[in-house]
This record gives C-alpha cells, structure tokens and sequence, in this order.
C-alpha cells in the first residue's frame, strides 16, 4: 500500500477537472478503518501502519484536497433521508449521502 504526497501526480490519477477536491471527515475515517483492518488481519505491522497513516495525513493535507468538516448535523441529516428514503442502503453509505449533501454536493435531497 503506498501513497503519493505529490499533487501534480495525484491530479492526473483522480481525473480532476476541477481546482480542488472535497474529502469528508467521514472518508477519513473509513481509510483509517481500513489501515487499521489490514494491520489486524495481519497484513500491516504496527510500524507499517503508522507510516500509511502518517502518508495518509500528509497526502490529505496537500493541494488539491481539501479537508470538510460535516459537524453534528450531518447525524440529523442523515436521518432525515432515511424517513423519507425509496431504497435501502447501508449506514456508512447512508451517512456518505448525507456527507455529500451536507456539502453541497449531491442533487437529490433524499435517496
């Protein structure tokens, strides 16, 4: 697993068309979740994971990425959408979509 600290390579890889690039606190957590997975399913060491963690942190922290806090409402939100929802989804995807309209970036209220 490796991760590039270089923007001008990163860009090109994620297609963006744009200036930046919005990353939720909550797509943090879930490439955390995933580090720390894969060092107790023993495919990390616990040193080697620190250092994913730490190219996790430095790589979100550069241009074009753009960290987005979401605050206590996105909880409200998502709730919100599941009262009102026509499909089923899953709590971590049910929580991106209110993560994405939180943010201004989804064109439906509720899925």
């Amino acid at each position: 697993m490796s991760l590039t600290t270089n923007h001008k390579a990163l860009t090109p890889s994620v297609g963006l068309a744009e200036p930046g690039m919005e990353v939720s606190a909550l797509t943090r957590v879930e490439a955390e979740q995933q580090i720390v997975a894969r060092r107790l399913g023993g495919h990390l060491t616990a040193s080697k994971q620190r250092k994913v963690q730490a190219g996790l942190a430095a790589l979100l922290d550069q241009s074009p990425l753009q960290a987005m806090g979401l605050g206590s409402a996105l909880w409200d939100l998502a709730l919100a959408q599941m009262s009102q929802a026509q499909v089923d989804a899953r709590t971590l995807d049910r929580l991106h979509l209110a993560a994405m309209r939180r943010i201004g970036r989804s064109p439906v209220d509720y899925v």
